[in-house]
């Protein structure tokens, strides 16, 4: 169905009007240059309106072309500047053993050293005041282990005395305890027997005596002459009879002596055997006084010994490993007195190396731990190394003077290659692990070449 306002309407074949014939218009003649207006844009020709498109056409695929390329994602590389350098764990700081003052710095900065090669000369008053008293205590520790074996000497001595003294009291008692057994049962020691004997022969002389007495009496009693005889006699009898008294008094005395001395030499050995109880005490309570300053005195000869060697060791400070000295200014380190323990310098050992990598700001974003980074050296004839990335510490760095900002990144370094040494410098190119647009590649480039700077 035609709608009303439609601009064009079906007829019926049948509803066909011949339209009438109209003429073609009349020629026009030229203008002539009166006619012609100045600055009058002229009309373009046919063959101009045609290739108009075209040209356009053409611009418009290239652009398409191009921008096409421009999203094509290539893997770029991060070029930069890196040294080497000792691995940050194998740096060993020197401290020093004995307080003291440091006399003389015998290495330089940078400076080879090896394992026992001399650091610095140190003196040590304090050391010395040290080992001085250290010498007076091990002579006060000598002089009293002397005294204790002195006195277990002593003891010993007064020990053996007493030991000797109890045995001349034992041998005294028992031969007073025989003697005395031997008296009560009838045999008589010789010193007894012998006033027994004289009471004998006193009582014989009497017997004798008696019998001049005997014969004389009936004499003197019929008148006879002999009465001065017989009292002579009796007055002999009377005197023998006094002396057997005084022999008889002697000799128990004599066995009164023999049992006191027995009960005296049983006191006394009694009293021995109480003084050996204590000697031997003394003694191995002198024993063990001697026994206990004993290591006492070893070790503060011990102690006195090892302060000499460390003081002997320790006046010159000595490297422990291989590596360069890395301490900057050591010369003011000269004169300065220092406690035990203070850190002096610090020793890099070369065997382990890192190559620190000095990433632009605007490259940190297409490098990453792990990423391969191959290092070729300035000098020529050098061959290149390849390695990966072990670690980027995100402290940026300024550097003022260039204008720039850094990010550090740490790369290990296979130190079988004797021709790395500390301290060279090397170009690094760090292949990216992402991708970025052909675009991006070149917009990072021209920043770069042309240190434009972005401001957002």
């Amino acid at each position: 169905m035609n709608s009303p306002n439609s601009r064009f309407q079906v007829v019926p074949p049948n509803q066909i009007q011949p339209q009438p014939q109209t003429p073609p218009p009349a020629a026009t003649p030229p203008p002539t240059d009166s006619q012609i207006q100045p600055n009058q844009p002229s009309q373009p020709t046919a063959a101009k309106s045609k290739s108009f498109p075209t040209g356009w056409a053409i611009f418009a695929g290239i652009v398409v072309v191009v921008g096409a390329i421009s999203q094509i994602r290539v893997a770029p590389s991060v070029r930069a500047e890196a040294w080497l350098n000792p691995a940050p764990d194998a740096r060993r700081v020197i401290h020093t053993e004995i307080p003291g003052t440091i006399k003389e710095i015998l290495v330089e900065v940078n400076e080879p050293i090896e394992v026992g090669d001399p650091i610095a000369l140190i003196e040590s008053q304090q050391m010395e005041e040290k080992i001085d008293q250290g010498e007076i205590q091990v002579e006060e520790a000598g002089v009293s282990h002397e005294t204790a074996r002195q006195q277990v000497y002593t003891a010993q001595m007064r020990l053996n005395q007493a030991q000797q003294q109890l045995a001349f009291s034992q041998e005294r008692v028992g031969q007073l305890q025989a003697e005395i057994n031997a008296m009560e049962a009838g045999t008589l020691p010789p010193h007894i027997f012998g006033y027994q004997q004289k009471i004998v022969n006193l009582e014989g002389a009497i017997a004798s005596l008696d019998d001049t007495i005997a014969n004389l009496t009936p004499l003197v009693e019929q008148g006879a002459y002999a009465s001065e005889r017989l009292n002579e006699t009796q007055r002999q009898k009377l005197t023998l009879q006094g002396q057997i008294g005084e022999i008889q008094a002697a000799m128990g005395m004599a066995k009164r002596r023999m049992y006191d001395e027995l009960a005296a030499k049983q006191d006394e050995m009694n009293r021995l055997q109480t003084s050996v109880l204590v000697a031997q005490q003394d003694v191995a309570s002198a024993e063990t006084l001697y026994e206990r300053r004993q290591p006492i005195v070893q070790k503060v000869e011990e102690r006195q010994d090892k302060d000499i060697g460390i003081y002997r060791e320790n006046t010159t400070l000595r490297s422990p490993l291989d590596g360069i000295v890395v301490t900057p200014d050591l010369y003011l380190l000269e004169g300065k007195t220092l406690p035990e323990g203070e850190a002096v310098l610090e020793i890099a050992d070369t065997s382990q190396l890192v190559a620190v990598i000095e990433v632009r700001q605007e490259d940190r974003d297409l490098i990453q731990a792990g990423a391969i980074v191959k290092f070729n050296p300035p000098e020529p004839g050098l061959p290149s190394f390849t390695t990966q990335i072990k670690e980027i510490i995100s402290v940026l760095e300024r550097d003022e003077q260039l204008g720039k900002s850094t990010v550090r990144v740490i790369a290990d370094i296979d130190t079988t290659n004797k021709d790395l040494q500390p301290g060279a410098k090397v170009y690094a190119r760090i292949e990216s692990p992402q991708k970025i647009p052909l675009y991006e590649q070149a917009r990072r480039e021209f920043l770069n070449l042309f240190k434009v700077r972005k401001y957002s």
